[in-house]
Formats: structure tokens, sequence, C-alpha cells
């Protein structure tokens, strides 16, 4: 039965608050309160549990999403959400918001398998603290994944091996509006093998560089 309803909602467009579950609106009011105080990580846990729920979302929990994407540093998913937020109302802030991301941002992918043991290196980093998230959170996930696709703050950026000897090219960008590219995987993803080589050249490194 609740399938059932859910495949109408569904089929029929967005929901009206009033015919949500009361779940979602209980989700949504906790949701809220997380963002009125700068918890970012509750905020995003609500939105994860209202996104399995399978409801289009209202306005005000997209907006609320978006914020928790930045602050967790991943601009592009912000983005993807204000974009869908923009879609159910009009707002200035929105649209501000989504055009600074437009001046101050970049597109960047580059992957590499984990065992060539890659990383992303600004060329500076930037003072403001939600710049300084994002490029965190780049780095972050070459580190973890050995790739990145995503948005970056404008600036230079290099992709470069980690053992500055090692017989692989290095790469450097000055991000702009256009979106540089570079796959070195052999592979789609990291395989449990690359993983495990992966964290025996990380230790060996970490060894040689404490002397």
């Amino acid at each position: 039965m609740v399938c059932l309803l859910l495949l109408t909602a569904l089929a029929s467009g967005p929901v009206p608050p009033d015919r949500r579950p009361a779940e979602y609106q209980r989700l949504s009011e906790e949701m809220a309160r997380m963002a009125k105080v700068g918890n970012w990580p509750a905020v995003e846990r609500s939105f994860v549990r209202l996104e399995a729920m399978g409801f289009p979302h209202t306005f005000k929990v997209l907006v609320n999403a978006a914020y928790s994407a930045r602050e967790i540093g991943d601009i592009a998913l912000a983005k993807e959400r204000l974009h869908a937020a923009r879609t159910l109302e009009a707002d200035k802030a929105v649209d501000e918001w989504l055009w600074s991301i437009q001046q101050e941002y970049a597109p960047l992918m580059v992957a590499a398998d984990l065992t060539d043991n890659y990383r992303l290196i600004p060329g500076a980093m930037p003072f403001s603290p939600e710049h300084r998230r994002a490029v965190e959170f780049a780095v972050e996930k070459v580190e973890e994944d050995g790739r990145f696709d995503g948005l970056l703050p404008k600036g230079t950026y290099t992709f470069e091996p980690f053992d500055e000897s090692a017989p692989r090219p290095s790469f450097t960008f000055d991000l702009t509006h256009e979106r540089p590219s570079v796959d070195l995987r052999t592979h789609p993803g990291p395989t449990k093998r690359d993983r495990r080589k992966r964290a025996r050249i990380d230790k060996k490194m970490a060894r040689e560089q404490g002397g």
C-alpha cells in the first residue's frame, strides 16, 4: 500500500507539502533546526534520510542541502541542489549564489589508479574559508579515491605523482571556465588490490619522510 502511494505521488509530479508523509515533515523541520545552528553533518544526514523516502523535496529542504554540501566542500553538489531548488521557486538569494559559483569556480576532472599515487596541489591555498574547504575536499578525494570530478576555485593546480622522481608526467592547470580532463586510469575504479598496494606505498613514503 505504501509503495502504491509513493508511485502515485511520484507519477503526479510535485507533491504539495500537506500530502507528504508526517515523517518527511518531521525530518525537514529537524533539518531546518540543525541548519539554523550550523550543524551541517546533521543537516546532511537528515537530507540523506529524506532522499531515501523518494518524495520530491521542498524548496527549503533543497537550499539547506545546498548549504550542507558547501560546508563539506562539494561545490558541484551544492550547485546541483540549488538548480533543483530554483525549479521550484524564484529566489534572489539562490540566483546570486549560483551567479557567484559561476564567477568563482571552474570544473576539473582528474583521475589515476590509486597505485599511481598521484596528488592534487593548489598553486596557493585560498584565504576564503569556503574556497579553502572546496580545495581540501578535492585534495582528499584524490588521496582517497584517486580521482576528482567537480568544481574548484579558479586558479592554478597541479596533478602530480607523490614521488617526484617517478617516471610519470605532472599536469598543471590554470582553471578558468574550461574543464581540463586527465584520466590516467587503466580500469574504471580502484580494486581491493589497488587499495592494498596504495596502503603499502603510503606507509613506505611515511617511513622515508620520517627519516
